[in-house]
């Protein structure tokens, strides 16, 4: 089984004024797989020239959903992160809930701290330049999205992240795609139409005290 990921599901277009929803999801490659806890969720929306929005998701059916509406025309971005928490894994790879301290009844090999973002892009009313980075630990940043393709950067902690791989994973299609980002962090994929999810992740060392690994997602979600 793939690793779980988060993901946002939003209209690309809407009107200025018009309400926009957004569910947060949680599974693997646009499949829903366990739920996410508000709690653990932080949710922002930003827009060139105007404060970042800060929104309050809420549980409905298996998914997080939440709303706003845009006060200016141009590209807003929403971004979430969701910190996952620790867990123990054993030697055939079970993930328990928690660190060593609370489950000394298991043979734990690792201890990995999961951490997710997630990045969609709305278009409203007009096209303008795409944002860069908004300063996360770990994200996608698209640079060029045109008829099939798309160039953009993976950057971990303000710097590009050279020989990481990016995957493509479209909703109903048969075949995923990969590529390693170059030197400099970047990377290009020629999709075909449709919507496409863009995975990638990298481990560091954990924080002292609190677990062997750290393990950061994250994803873009965006239609051709």
């Amino acid at each position: 089984m793939a690793p779980h990921n988060l993901w946002l599901e939003c209209p690309e277009q809407v009107r200025l004024g018009e309400q926009l929803f957004c569910r947060i999801c949680y599974g693997h490659h646009f499949t829903l797989d366990g739920k996410v806890d508000p709690a653990k969720v932080s949710l922002d929306v930003y827009a060139r020239g105007l404060d970042h929005l800060t929104l309050e998701p809420v549980p409905r059916d298996e998914v997080l959903v939440a709303s706003f509406i845009p006060e200016t025309t141009g590209m807003h971005t929403i971004v979430a992160k969701f910190d996952a928490g620790v867990y123990s894994i054993d030697p055939k790879g079970k993930h328990y809930p928690g660190g060593r301290e609370q489950n000394t009844g298991h043979k734990v090999v690792r201890t990995v701290h999961y951490v997710h973002y997630a990045k969609k892009i709305i278009t409203v009313e007009r096209e303008t330049p795409l944002p860069g980075s908004f300063g996360l630990e770990y994200e996608i940043i698209p640079f060029s999205i045109g008829d099939g393709d798309i160039e953009g950067l993976v950057q971990y902690n303000g710097k590009p992240l050279p020989e990481v791989t990016v995957f493509a994973h479209g909703r109903n299609k048969p075949m995923s795609r990969m590529v390693k980002t170059r030197h400099d962090g970047r990377f290009e994929l020629h999709l075909s139409q449709g919507e496409w999810m863009l995975i990638a992740a990298h481990k560091v060392p954990g924080e002292e005290g609190i677990a062997d690994i750290r393990h950061i997602a994250s994803t873009f979600v965006l239609t051709l």
